[in-house]
Parts: structure tokens; sequence; C-alpha cells
């Protein structure tokens, strides 16, 4: 994999997080400083969870439970 191909990744990751922020944002009713910081966390934890699952299931689908573990832990 070449480097262009990780730092595009990246930034492609990034950018879903903020657009997904900024859409719920958007539709509050209430505007406070603290409901963008909630839900930056909640994205954040929700695509960290959505990303280890990933790599747990290519771990686990690759028959090595050595890898699964250390994708997991």
């Amino acid at each position: 994999m070449s480097a262009y191909f990780k730092i595009m990744i990246g930034i492609a990751e990034e950018l879903a997080k903020a657009v997904t922020v900024i859409y719920f944002v958007r539709r509050l009713k209430y505007k406070y400083i603290l409901n963008g910081l909630l839900l930056g966390a909640a994205v954040g934890a929700g695509f960290a969870a959505f990303e280890t699952a990933g790599y747990a299931l290519r771990g686990l689908l690759s028959g090595n439970i050595q890898t699964l573990y250390t994708k997991v832990q």
C-alpha cells in the first residue's frame, strides 16, 4: 500500500467524521458547545468500535487466533 493511499484514507475518515458531526449539530434545536463535544465523542467512539470490529473480523477470517487476539487487544 502506497504512502499516498494511506494518507488519503486518513483524510477521508476524518472528513467523514466531521461531516457527520456537522450534520447532527445543524439539526439540533438548541445549539450549545457541549452538544458538539458530545456528538464528536460519540462519532469518534462509534468509528473506533466499528474499525476494531473490522480488524477482529479480518483476524477471525484469516484463521489465526493470535492475530485476532492482538487486533482486539
